[in-house]
């Protein structure tokens, strides 16, 4: 079992490898990827990059060029072929390219072991049945966008089988060894026939802008990805920018200080490995954008939720097979299915973030960790889901149809139902670190839901921050709801406020450091009434406008004193009160059908007070 102990290792690993990015950059005198030499991103994934990488002056050094006139193409280097619309690169060196070529294809076949260097200083290649960039074979390549120009490459939508024989190409610009594109220009990539870019091994981006679309796959690289200080736009039938590999040393993707701008018909962005976001602005529209999602019935296996039928698409906006790490920037998702999507864990620090989901906003299989600057989730099944959940901060606003935030334990699938109402097993608490699930340690958490406002399948703590929860409406959910046998919501600080349903409501420990006020109401208020809980003197203790109808009513602040009488108002109208003489005061009853804290159920025909 993994437990909030592994989460807190976890924590401590992601800060560091954060703090090494800003420590080495500091060191390099610029971000990620700049200036030359290697970023490590963890022990296995390692990204280099060379000062060629970032290098796009020709004119100081001697050159070749090669000018493109409609059919053919001119050049007076003894290192290109020309057969017609047939251009071939054969040695390392500097390449100038200008001009159009109507029906033709680029192809780098150079064994050397020298770069080539390709200056698009104006170009645009058309294929009518081929790859129109076709790199078979270079030690590195390097695309260099001449300042202020526009190039194309736009391949057939339907390739020669004589040709598709020398290395079976898929791709508008096809690469079998690395590629780089850098400098200040644009390129516009149309993929008819298949993919967009194709990489079989490093796919370097650190400048220019970069436009694909793509049939299928908009960029499709093997071994990694890694860009820097570049636009890139794709709209893709498939995949808008993936890599995969076999092994988890390669197969990831690494982005700094990128704008991105996706809309694709699969994945926006998938890694079989990891995804690395530091400062990115990210807009990315998966699979159509997010419909209205369908709540799920019953316990589901929460391992098995991330495997896709192989009829099937898969339309998240950001995948990764191991690991999700962001750190900062700005991030507009719309996905058909989840919005960020791991296998491993996901690590938010920092960040703006708008997210609309056909199912999960935020999912992972391991640990979900979350400090956002802020997070708007305005559609979506289940809000924030993992195996165990800690939120440390940030301004986090869910409106869910199922669960807002969900900590399922690595055992959901095995995991007991609800018991019957006003089961309480009456086993002792569970409060050691193994059994809690979901922490919140700080931050200002609003929720709207129609299934649990905050669910552990074990044990919850809430530590500091604001956590304001209202729904459901439905007898079938609680606004809190932890596992059976033991399990508990401690309260050891900041403030919670809970409004919905009576039927399946639980409220905090009564052993928690902090009290809490529980009030059971006699009829079903509407939502968007006013709630106010006031001390003796008048004084306001906390308030709130539930977006639920609600007949139930649960907060815990700091300011609750013992001994002192409180009232619970509903636009303006004195409804009940009770004295807080107890960690857990209780008002009205639930009619034998609610669960409490641990230490008795909350129910119980026709007691008006109760403390715990």
């Amino acid at each position: 079992m993994i437990s909030s102990k592994r989460i807190t290792a976890v924590s401590a690993l992601l800060t560091a490898l954060a703090l090494f990015f800003t420590v080495y950059m500091m060191i390099k005198g610029g971000t990620l990827c700049n200036g030359g030499g290697t970023v490590r991103y963890s022990d296995a994934h390692i990204a280099s990059f060379s000062p060629e990488d970032y290098h796009t002056d020709y004119s100081s050094s001697a050159f070749e060029t090669i000018t493109l006139t409609g059919g053919t193409a001119v050049s007076d280097s003894k290192s290109v072929s020309v057969n017609g619309g047939e251009i071939t690169v054969m040695g390392g060196g500097v390449y100038v390219l200008s001009g159009e070529l109507t029906d033709g294809i680029i192809i780098v076949d150079s064994d050397d072991g020298a770069e080539v260097r390709l200056v698009l200083n104006g170009v645009s290649v058309t294929s009518a049945d081929f790859s129109a960039l076709y790199i078979k074979q270079c030690a590195k390549t390097v695309i260099s966008l001449a300042d202020g120009t526009e190039n194309s490459f736009s391949d057939g939508e339907s390739y020669s089988e004589e040709k598709l024989e020398d290395g079976k190409p898929s791709a508008a610009v096809y690469s079998k060894d690395d590629l780089t594109v850098n400098g200040s220009g644009s390129l516009t990539v149309t993929g008819n026939y298949e993919d967009g870019i194709k990489v079989n091994d490093i796919f370097r981006i650190t400048g220019g802008t970069l436009r694909v679309t793509a049939a299928d796959d908009g960029v499709n690289v093997n071994d990694y990805i890694a860009a820097s200080g570049a636009v890139l736009e794709v709209t893709s039938g498939g995949d808008a920018v993936k890599c995969e590999n076999e092994s988890e040393e390669k197969g990831f993707i690494a982005f700094e200080d990128i704008s991105v701008n996706i809309s694709s018909g699969g994945d926006g962005i998938y890694a079989s490995s990891a995804v690395y976001a530091n400062e990115t602005a990210a807009v990315i529209t998966s699979g159509g954008a997010a419909a209205a999602p369908v709540k799920s019935s019953g316990m589901r296996s929460f391992m098995s939720e991330s495997v896709t039928n192989e009829n099937e698409q898969s339309t998240k906006a950001l995948k990764a097979g191991t690991d999700i790490i962001i750190n900062g920037g700005s991030y507009t998702l719309d996905s058909a299915d989840d919005s960020i999507h791991s296998d491993g864990d996901v690590s938010i620090s920092g960040g703006s973030f708008t997210i609309a989901s056909g199912d999960d906003a935020v999912h992972a299989e391991g640990n979900a960790e979350a400090a956002p600057e802020s997070m708007d989730i305005t559609l979506c099944n289940e809000g924030i889901e993992g195996a165990y959940v800690t939120i440390n901060g940030g301004d986090i606003s869910i409106v869910s149809n199922d669960d807002a935030i969900n900590a399922v334990g690595m055992n959901a699938s095995d995991a007991p139902g609800r018991t019957a109402p006003g089961g309480m097993t009456g086993n002792e608490a569970k409060t050691e670190d193994d059994d809690i699930y979901l922490t919140i340690n700080g931050g200002s958490i609003y929720i709207e839901t129609s299934g649990d406002g905050i669910d552990s399948n074990g044990s919850a703590v809430i530590n500091g921050g604001s956590v304001e929860i209202y729904g459901p409406d439905n007898s079938g959910n609680g606004s809190i709801d932890v596992g059976d046998g033991g399990y508990v919501l401690m309260m050891n600080g900041g403030s919670l406020t809970a409004a919905g349903s009576s039927g399946m409501a639980e409220y905090p420990y009564s052993g928690s450091v902090q009290s809490s006020l529980v009030f059971y109401l006699d009829e079903t208020y509407a939502a968007g009434s006013e709630i106010s809980v006031c001390g003796s003197s008048g004084n306001e203790i906390i308030s709130g406008v539930p977006a639920k109808n609600f007949d139930f009513v649960c907060v815990s602040v700091p300011d609750i004193e013992q001994g002192e009488t409180y009232t619970l108002y509903i636009n303006g109208t004195e409804i009940a009160s009770l004295d807080a003489s107890g960690t857990v005061s209780v008002s009205g009853s639930a009619g034998g059908t609610g669960r409490g804290g641990l230490g008795g159920t909350a129910g119980g025909m026709g007691r008006r007070q109760q403390q715990w």
